[in-house]
């Protein structure tokens, strides 16, 4: 590719170079090192800490949708049902409050 710097790659030939990529580093000891290094086997549910999961917190709480004024923007969806082909679904925006903690509205 260094060799032809701007020219498009093509699906096959993304398929060809992962080929011969894969088939020069991949080897059965690689495979087996991968599981038992993440616990998978043999199993080891304590291979990870409560720190290596810490990254993650972030993404554990809900995230309120209020634009600058301070007003709830939610949307709430309603379909009708049955659903076929040439239905529709109707989009209506409408003034609910937060969940609060418990998950309650």
């Amino acid at each position: 590719m260094v060799s032809n710097a701007g020219k498009r790659v093509t699906d096959y030939e993304i398929a060809e170079l992962f080929g011969r990529a894969y088939e020069a580093t991949a080897s059965l000891e690689k495979a087996k090192n991968g599981f038992q290094k993440t616990g998978i086997f043999p199993y080891n549910p304590d291979i990870f800490t409560e720190e290596d999961f810490q990254p993650s917190q972030v993404t554990e709480r809900e995230q309120p949708f209020s634009d600058d004024t301070g007003e709830d923007r939610s949307l709430e969806i309603e379909i009708e049902h049955p659903v076929s082909s040439q239905s529709t679904c109707q989009v209506t925006e409408r003034e609910r409050p937060l969940s609060d903690d418990t998950g309650n509205r």
